[in-house]
């Protein structure tokens, strides 16, 4: 076993056996702490509504629970249903911006690549062979509106997993009523990719805005191949953090290893993922403060902690 992964390892080990709820999964977890004292920053926050990925989202779960939240989407047509659904929510700020880089500067724009469905973008697409929109509603087809990047070639990449997909092109014919050859999606984002031009947002300031005086329990990143980016940006140093999770699955190697690296030199623990390509890479605080309805656990699995008044902590 290389050194990294035996290190990472042996940490795991080491907080496991000394944390029940540091240690739980991601959809455990978040029900467990108290809604007044947690704090969520989603960058890359999607819709809110569905994901056509397994892995789930606790981001809706933490704004329904009352939790101060900082939603930063880039996608513009994103965004407006998130700004319909959170409208008027106080505890919920919305951002409509990409995080673009170290060097962040407010007024500067960049284009942001998405699949856009509908029928203005690929007019002869509804009805064809290769790129009907309806194609998308299928099981397994949800999530090709969620492709989206600052990386046109993260759009064309993603569009090569649809250029054969018979099980979905059968479930889709019967949804329109018609045969499809095996192929019927090979088109699909290829003939929808459309740019917008969004805000550069800086992650360090806006962070520092929502958190006033408390650490950000759960920051979630899903930037599409730019999760290493938007870790590198994130003032670790500064703001106390005590979960995080960020997609692996586009990173190549070395930026899955420089990433470990540097959620390692800030103290967290992976809880999972490793440094293998996943959807969801987890890794939690090593001496994280978070509240739990209530009450701050500091004990072990053998029930030997003490707990502390939320009050005092």
């Amino acid at each position: 076993m290389e050194p990294l992964l035996a290190q990472m390892l042996d940490a795991r080990k080491q907080l496991l056996n000394t944390s029940v709820h540091r240690a739980a999964p991601l959809m455990d977890w978040v029900p467990r702490l108290d809604a007044a004292a947690s704090v969520l920053v989603q960058v890359g926050a999607n819709d809110h509504k569905r994901h056509g990925y397994d892995n789930g989202d606790p981001g809706p779960v933490c704004t329904q629970r009352g939790w101060r939240s900082l939603l930063i989407e880039p996608s513009p047509n994103h965004f407006e249903k998130l700004r319909k659904q959170y409208d008027g929510h106080q505890s919920v700020r919305l951002l409509n911006a990409a995080v673009c880089g170290a060097t962040c500067n407010a007024h500067e724009k960049k284009t942001f690549w998405s699949v856009d469905l509908s029928n203005k973008t690929d007019p002869d697409g509804w009805g064809s062979n290769h790129s009907d929109p309806r194609c998308a509603l299928v099981p397994g087809g949800g999530w090709v509106s969620e492709i989206a990047s600052l990386s046109r070639g993260h759009l064309i990449a993603s569009a090569k997993i649809f250029g054969f997909t018979p099980a979905k092109c059968n479930r889709c014919s019967q949804l329109v009523g018609r045969e499809l050859p095996p192929n019927c999606m090979d088109r699909l984002v290829m003939n929808r990719i459309v740019a917008h031009q969004v805000p550069c947002g800086c992650l360090a300031t806006e962070v520092s805005v929502l958190r006033a005086t408390r650490p950000v329990t759960l920051l979630m990143i899903d930037a599409e191949g730019y999760d290493a980016e938007v870790l590198k940006q994130y003032p670790f140093d500064r703001i106390p953090t005590w979960r995080v999770v960020y997609e692996t699955s586009h990173l190549s190697s070395d930026s899955i290893r420089s990433s470990a690296k540097l959620m390692m030199s800030h103290g967290f623990v992976n809880l999972l993922g490793g440094l293998a390509k996943l959807p969801m890479t987890m890794w939690h605080h090593r001496e994280s403060a978070e509240v739990y309805n209530g009450s701050m656990w500091e004990g072990s699995r053998r029930g030997r902690g003490k707990v502390k008044s939320a009050a005092t902590a």
